[in-house]
């Protein structure tokens, strides 16, 4: 598989909602949303090749709101099958901090544990 197929394989699995069905063909955060979309085409995407080497970590926010129990199992699951896409790339841990608002040092232990990971170069960063 090369790094193209790789790649599109990747975005399959990422497939982004369909918001014109929530909101409506007309609505104006239908409009908006597609703009943005559109916007999302044309800027420069940059990806790391898979040909290197990395050391991968990932970091999730988690909030349950959902009423299934394997939620965060099945987005880390999803989160592997992409890592393993790029033979290359060996997937460190998964750094997973719970919480509803926006990340702080002092309620993000995973957070602080990760960036020490990279500073240590046990985890790439870029």
């Amino acid at each position: 598989m090369n790094e193209g197929e790789i790649f599109n394989k990747m975005n399959e699995i990422a497939e982004t909602p369909q918001f014109s069905i929530i909101f409506g063909e007309d609505s104006e955060q239908s409009r908006k949303l597609a703009e943005h979309k559109e916007w999302l085409q044309r800027i420069r995407h940059e990806r790391p090749s898979t040909k290197v080497p990395y050391k991968v970590g990932i970091y999730i926010r988690y909030f349950n709101q959902t009423k299934y129990e394997d939620y965060l199992l099945y987005h880390k699951k999803q989160f592997s099958d992409t890592v393993d896409l790029c033979p290359n790339w060996t997937l460190v841990d998964f750094y997973v901090d719970e919480g509803s608002s926006a990340p702080n040092m002092e309620s993000s232990p995973e957070w602080s544990r990760l960036l020490n990971d990279c500073f240590d170069g046990k985890v790439e960063s870029f």
